[in-house]
């Protein structure tokens, strides 16, 4: 069977979890036909690394009985530094630093980088002598920001794996500073375990590759040279050579002509750029244009061109990294520069605000080319300093340059000319804006966290795709998940209907007001608690932040719009990572509000995602501890994960998501028969089902249900459960959220293994909006109830505030609808009309029966509630041949 990397990579992804952009991949090479990897193997002759990589003082990493260099030195013009990493503060830090005393570092005056000693290294590339962590050279009292991902390349499927990382030249006297990293080829491991592993012919090349990081005095370009000797008998093609990028915070991917628009980007290009506003990265090569693969988020799959090697033949090659300090702009000089490109110029101003006197820091000024099409002359983009302070380099030509900065219209911009070779200055300045003040109080009076969602009447502004600037989903201007309840947002002039919220149990708040520029006005909102829900946790299973590839949310936001939302117990379940958001909600203050737990998203491409929590996260592990699911089936992963300490919640999320690989579509799972088409890799092994993902309601009628039904109806006790499955601030935590039983409400005091013990004991309700509770006799969910007399009362309570819509309830006994009934203002308490239903409901069954009790409504309520509304209880079990025991229908 033949397969080209394209087609690889945009499966691996799809199993992902993530949506993704696969390109055509341009010209198609001429030996595509070729299965992709290796098509021939030998053994190494020659290590043969490159011959002007330089001597300097072997070991001068205080490996050698010398004392380690001191790595916070400052280096001053035509000084570079390399050496091992001995102490904490030699470490560049950053949002999620992954480099360790121990690891390498090699700076000059402008950048610093730390690339792995060999050792694991975290996420998917798994090996280590990469880099860990860039940052252009900062101010000792300015934090690190250390973005850098992940970078790793490979030969088909082959990387390297280093056995030794040395600085093999210190950078002494002047000379390049050189950090070497030599080991073998191995293959890659989330490749190898999918079933194109048994494809792609992944041949060991029984060789050695070395790959010297070389960093020269005064430069912002890191060269990564790459040395092959094979040593085989006969030639060898290296076909889908690959580079894979998987950038972090806050990184959005940058091409000249469409910008930040990944969807209009050309899929060949002489590098790839991924800007954020503090630090930014350039990829390129000296053997042509990257065909750019797969984009997604900040990640990025690319090939060069294939190798050809006869025997005993070195290859060598060359890469670059770029490293600028924000903007796509730093990157761009410094490609301009490496390539030799002529005919130059460069734009030099401030951003002043509307008063054309006080500067604007962090504004970003976007360079639209005259001579291109709308929406595809995105020339550069930049990033103001704190001074409001920017320059800008570009070829020669008419140019147009509009600051943006949020909460302000769109400027006209400024026309200017550049001539090669010469500077010119343009200040901008920027529209008026008004601002809002705003503070949201709870009963009593006390500020509380909330959602605000601000809604222009006049229509909002909304720049276009190429200009990389964030745009709210649902038409809204602006979002502010507040954390304290207070604070100040900026917005263009207009008027506006702003709504204040805290997720489902509150009243919301709606007020409009109209905001001129340079006005500031104030929006008092107090929101009044409405849903009973004491007993019960509110917590949403599934989320992701910063620490999974595909998602660039920092934790502080993620925890603040958890508090926002009225989730009390967000699960942290970052890809095949652990992470504690707990230092960013004390960050915050809002621990009172919101306990995060510690979990995972197991992240197979073969059988599905599972979930795990609580966790407890191993700094010192690869991935923190991180459960490897590598080269192992269900079963035994599954047993891996019931066995760890304190035995966490095991979910099973998507289960029948077919582009991910759900687990029981991989299993061939047939719920009228119960049986499977792979019963080898079915275990029962896990705990809950994730019924809803995001808002999937449709999904969960159609498939997940039914899938949960059919098991309870054969005595097994999976637990209903859902989760949002949010990879970005545009949706909302708690889209979907699980309440659980709990000893007490306060986020601060609960036990989050009671919260654990109560999920798997089935005392939990799933709901897009009402909640929802139910017994009989006494007895609630996942409880077996004695019936007398064969009759059934089944007490039911919904609840739901007045702005959401709640129409229907219905009865599901074992599998089947028992009864539907109508909600509306005759079935609502005139006292409360908040509850929507109070009442028992008798039923006769002949013989054991399970109970489950839905609520819908037609509609959700943007923008406090995505989904439309959707609630289900876990089972209640009725006895009702009076054995003590609850026999399931189906044998």
């Amino acid at each position: 069977m033949n397969i080209t990397l394209r087609a690889l990579v945009c499966f691996v992804f799809v199993c992902s979890g993530g949506m993704l952009a696969c390109g055509d991949g341009g010209d198609k090479p001429a030996d595509e036909s070729q299965d992709a990897g290796i098509s021939d193997t030998g053994t190494m002759a020659d290590t043969g690394g490159p011959a002007d990589a330089g001597s300097g003082d072997i070991g001068n990493d205080g490996d050698a009985g010398q004392p380690p260099l001191d790595l916070t030195v400052p280096m001053g013009p035509g000084e570079v530094r390399a050496g091992r990493i001995t102490r904490d503060d030699e470490l560049i830090g950053g949002a999620l630093p992954k480099g360790q005393v121990g690891d390498f570092k090699i700076y000059n005056s402008k950048i610093r980088v730390v690339i792995e000693g060999a050792r694991p290294s975290d996420g998917w590339g798994v090996y280590g002598g990469t880099i860990a962590d860039a940052d252009i050279v900062r101010a000792p009292e300015d934090p690190g920001q250390g973005l850098f991902g992940e970078y790793f390349f490979g030969f088909g499927v082959r990387l390297l794996d280093p056995e030794s990382v040395e600085a093999i030249n210190d950078g002494g006297e002047g000379q390049p500073a050189v950090i070497r990293a030599v080991g073998p080829d191995k293959g890659l491991p989330f490749i190898e375990t999918t079933p194109f592993g048994q494809v792609l012919e992944d041949t060991p090349l029984e060789t050695t590759i070395t790959t010297d990081y070389v960093l020269a005095p005064d430069s912002d370009v890191l060269e990564v040279r790459t040395s092959f000797a094979y040593g085989g008998k006969r030639p060898v093609d290296l076909v889908n050579n690959f580079h894979a990028f998987f950038m972090g915070d806050g990184l959005k991917y940058f091409a000249t002509g469409s910008g930040f628009d990944a969807e209009a980007v050309k899929n060949k290009l002489p590098l790839v750029v991924l800007a954020g506003n503090e630090v930014s990265y350039g990829f390129f090569g000296e053997d042509g244009d990257m065909t750019v693969l797969l984009r997604y988020e900040g990640m990025v799959f690319s090939t060069v061109a294939d190798l050809h090697a006869n025997p005993k033949e070195v290859l060598e090659f060359r890469r670059f990294i770029a490293i600028g300090g924000g903007g796509a702009d730093s990157v761009l000089r410094a490609y301009n520069k490496w390539a030799g490109t002529a005919g130059l110029g460069r734009v030099a101003g401030k951003v002043l605000a509307a008063d054309g006197v006080t500067p604007v820091p962090g504004a970003r000024i976007h360079v639209l080319d005259n001579a291109g099409a709308a929406g595809k002359n995105h020339a550069t983009q930049t990033v103001a300093g704190a001074d409001g302070a920017s320059s800008v380099e570009v070829p020669a030509g008419e140019y147009r340059l509009v600051p943006f900065a949020d909460g302000h219209d769109f400027a006209a911009g400024e026309a200017v000319t550049v001539s090669a070779g010469q500077d010119a200055a343009r200040d901008l300045v920027l529209p008026g804006a008004g601002a809002v003040e705003f503070a949201v109080t709870g009963d009593g009076g006390a500020a509380m966290p909330a959602k605000l969602a601000f809604d222009r009447h006049e229509g909002r502004v909304v720049p276009g795709p190429g200009f990389g600037e964030q745009v709210w989903d649902s038409g809204h201007q602006w979002v502010a998940y507040s954390a304290t309840g207070s604070g100040r947002v900026e917005l263009p002039a207009g008027t506006y209907t702003v709504t204040v919220g805290r997720g489902f149990e509150y009243e919301i708040n709606e007020q409009d007001f109209a905001l001129a520029t340079g006005q500031t006005v104030g929006v008092q909102a107090a929101l009044a608690r409405a849903v009973d829900t004491i007993g019960y946790v509110s917590s949403d299973f599934h989320i992701h932040a910063l620490a999974s590839p595909d998602s660039d949310v920092p934790f502080t936001d993620r925890v603040a719009s958890a508090a926002a939302e009225g989730v009390e117990a967000p699960v942290a379940t970052e890809h095949d990572f652990i992470k504690d958001w707990t230092p960013a909600a004390e960050v915050l203050g809002v621990t009172g509000w919101v306990h995060p737990i510690v979990g995972s998203e197991i992240t197979t491409y073969v059988y599905g995602h599972f979930n795990a929590w609580p966790l407890v996260p191993a700094p010192a592990a690869v991935n923190d501890g991180a459960f490897v699911w590598y080269e192992k089936m269900a079963p035994e992963l599954l047993a891996e994960m019931a066995a760890y300490p304190g035995q966490p919640v095991v979910q099973v999320n998507h289960p029948r998501t077919q582009s991910i690989g759900g687990y029981f579509s991989a299993v061939g799972y047939d719920r009228a028969a119960g049986s499977f088409e792979k019963p080898d890799n079915w275990s029962e092994q896990f705990d809950l089902i994730e019924i809803i993902n995001g808002g999937g309601i449709d999904t969960a009628l159609k498939e997940t249900l039914p899938d949960w039904y059919s098991f309870l109806n054969r005595g097994h006790r999976f637990v209903g459960s859902s989760g949002s499955d949010v990879h970005d601030l545009l949706g909302s935590v708690g889209t979907v959220r699980n309440w659980i039983a709990s000893g007490t409400d306060s986020p601060g005091a609960f036990d989050v293994l009671e919260l654990a013990r109560n999920s798997r004991a089935m005392k939990m309700i799933v709901s897009t909006g009402p909640f929802v509770t139910a017994s009989i006799g006494g007895k609630t969910f996942g409880e077996v109830a004695a019936v007398s007399g064969g009759q059934v009362d089944l007490a039911i309570k919904v609840q739901a505030p007045s702005w959401m819509d709640v129409n229907t309830l219905k009865v599901v006994a074992n599998g089947e609808e028992v009864h539907v009934q109508a909600l509306d203002d005759t079935t609502a308490d005139p006292q409360n009309p908040v509850v929507r239903f109070d009442g028992v409901l008798p039923f006769t069954p002949a013989a054991d029966t399970w109970y489950v009790v839905l609520v819908s409504g037609d509609r959700g309520r943007e923008p406090v509630q995505s989904a439309r509304s959707f609630a289900f209880t876990n089972p209640i079990f009725a006895d009702v041949d009076g054995n003590g025991a609850f026999d399931a229908p189906v044998k």
